[in-house]
């Protein structure tokens, strides 16, 4: 069994959004919380590569990230979701929205 094929019959009836029009658009854009995740990753992945090349102060750019993950994920409130949701990142709900789903 696939993966698509197990999300499908565990979620095929918790919602009135049909499972397919979901995955299908999940693989066109992504939706502001992935970028969230992936500018993370990125700025912990930048940090490390930073400090090893350049100079030891740049762990500090980790804890930064670390932290702001660690209290967004108890407040909601993350400052980068504010700033890519101002550029136009949609999140997931937007996008399910607005392909009519």
């Amino acid at each position: 069994m696939t993966h698509t094929q197990f999300f499908e019959q565990r979620y095929a009836n918790d919602s009135g959004v049909s499972v397919r029009s979901r995955n299908h658009y999940q693989e066109d854009a992504m939706s502001l919380e992935r970028t969230i995740m992936a500018f993370a990753g990125f700025m912990v992945l930048l940090s490390l590569a930073l400090t090893h090349f350049l100079h030891p102060n740049f762990i500090w750019l980790t804890v930064l990230v670390g932290a702001n993950l660690f209290q967004s994920a108890f407040t909601g409130f993350c400052p980068v979701g504010i700033f890519l949701h101002r550029l136009g990142v949609k999140t997931e709900r937007e996008q399910l929205s607005e392909a009519g789903a």
